[in-house]
């Protein structure tokens, strides 16, 4: 609902002529206010009373819209650049990806030094609410990426460049009306891949912690920070991904990604001997699992987004992007952090970890079998009628 409310909301400020920068960099502003009223209610919920949970959930759902309204600018000063030209992108996705565990690790290091409120850069009484302190660090992280985006993007809109070669791939697609069997298989199936890319790593942070204080008996702080330090691999894997995806197809790449995701779940098992081989192979897991998973669903989005059905009601442009941010947030990240919790508790690591791999076979099943196959045959589709419109226009020239 918030994401939808976000993406309209976005829609409409752009009719009226506000430029990509102001609707990225604005609400920035707006999540620091939510984050640090957040905070505050997490500290003095006691004093509230009933109005504490109503505005927990009224800051959740404006963090949601204006998430959304992000993403949405995000994506589209993406394709409206060539891909050879994305620095700024990619470092704006940099710090995204550091203001997913900036919360966490927040939490970790100042529990660990325990001296941050002796200087005055948090409120006396964080230690009241485990919560409060990782929403004072996000407070901090906007505030930083508002300055940091007011000053490293360009004032005006960007040109729209045309795409010769989209995604390095040799079958490009587009919305269109030929295939459509194909055209919606793809849509389904992608949107499939990206609900189980969301529900294995939403289970991961909490899980893992989880695993870390009851198992191993770490303390919440020392938890958080390792878990937190995990994401922030997700810096390593893009570098990695940037340079390889100029030297790989897509196909190639992706299929990289999603086996060495499944292979690393592995490592969830309990099988380990020893405290540190068995906390070193959960990290490690949940490092390898958590950004190739993210990144090559940022493709299978990509490929969905460029199939729609033209003109189609449900298959079309716009509501393949609110199917495709539909699906994700409630089932994935709102389903897999209870989950994995409930398998922990109620059964076992062991099981937990079962139900991670399964859904990365899963996963793997639905790119090799469905997701790939529909891509291509849909990016051959268009490049037989290309050609085929090519040689027309070459006879009737000859004529």
């Amino acid at each position: 609902m918030c994401s939808a409310l976000g993406m309209a909301v976005f829609r409409h400020f752009r009719r009226c002529e506000h430029s990509y920068k102001a609707l990225f960099t604005y609400p920035c502003l707006g999540r620091l206010a939510t984050s640090a009223i957040f905070a505050f209610v997490a500290l003095h919920h006691t004093v509230l009373g009933a109005a504490a949970p109503a505005l927990l959930i009224l800051c959740r759902f404006v963090e949601g819209t204006l998430n959304a309204c992000q993403t949405l600018c995000a994506i589209e000063i993406l394709t409206l650049t060539s891909k050879d030209r994305v620095s700024l992108q990619a470092s704006i996705a940099l710090l995204v990806n550091l203001g997913i565990g900036s919360g966490i690790l927040a939490a970790g290091a100042v529990e660990m030094c325990g001296q941050a409120g002796h200087f005055g850069f948090f409120p006396s009484n964080w230690q009241s609410s485990p919560a409060s302190i990782a929403m004072w660090g996000m407070s901090v992280f906007w505030l930083i990426f508002f300055l940091l985006g007011r000053l490293l993007m360009q004032e005006s809109d960007p040109v729209p460049v045309a795409e010769i070669k989209p995604l390095y791939s040799n079958c490009p697609t587009a919305p269109g009306t030929n295939l459509e069997g194909t055209r919606k298989s793809l849509i389904c199936t992608g949107i499939m891949f990206v609900t189980c890319r969301a529900f294995v790593t939403g289970g991961i942070d909490s899980a893992s912690m989880m695993i870390l204080e009851t198992q191993f008996g770490w303390a919440r702080g020392s938890a958080a920070a390792a878990v937190a330090c995990c994401y922030l691999s997700c810096i390593v894997w893009h570098g990695l991904f940037q340079f390889l995806s100029a030297r790989m197809s897509d196909e190639g790449l992706l299929t990289v990604c999603i086996s060495v995701s499944t292979v690393a779940s592995l490592g969830i098992f309990d099988f380990a001997p020893g405290e540190t081989a068995n906390v070193a192979m959960l990290l490690l897991a949940d490092s390898i699992i958590f950004p190739l998973f993210m990144l090559s669903s940022g493709i299978v989005s990509a490929y969905v987004t460029r199939s729609p059905l033209a003109g189609d009601w449900l298959f079309g442009v716009e509501s393949v992007f609110v199917l495709l941010k539909l699906f994700p947030e409630s089932l994935g990240r709102g389903l897999g952090p209870v989950a994995a919790r409930t398998f922990l508790s109620g059964f076992s690591r062991n099981h937990y970890s079962a139900m991670q791999l399964s859904v990365c076979v899963l996963s793997s099943l639905l790119w090799h079998f469905a997701v790939n196959p529909c891509n291509l045959a849909l990016g051959k589709d268009v490049q037989d009628d290309a050609l085929s419109t090519l040689a027309v226009k070459s006879e009737r020239m000859r004529e």
